[in-house]
């Protein structure tokens, strides 16, 4: 799946280390994995979640929160009227 690539900065003799993504043939940053569902490479990837439909990551993992909260206080409602 990913392989780290070594590449060497000559200006300031620093090692950067990457990750290529051989599935969607592209660098990507190095907290960035691979989604088999998506079949695509997300940013500081969490899981697949299959209630929402999509990838949680770097951009909605505060939206996800949010929705599991949410979901939450609606079941604690639901068994107070009940």
């Amino acid at each position: 799946m990913e392989q780290l690539a070594k590449k060497q900065d000559n200006t300031n003799n620093l090692l950067i280390i990457e990750e290529f993504c051989e599935d969607c043939v592209s660098d990507i940053p190095i907290r960035a994995r691979h989604c088999e569902i998506c079949r695509n490479c997300v940013a500081t990837f969490d899981h697949h979640c299959n209630f929402v439909g999509n990838c949680i990551g770097e951009r909605n993992k505060g939206l996800f929160i949010i929705f599991v909260l949410n979901h939450n206080l609606e079941l604690i409602f639901s068994i107070l009227v009940v």
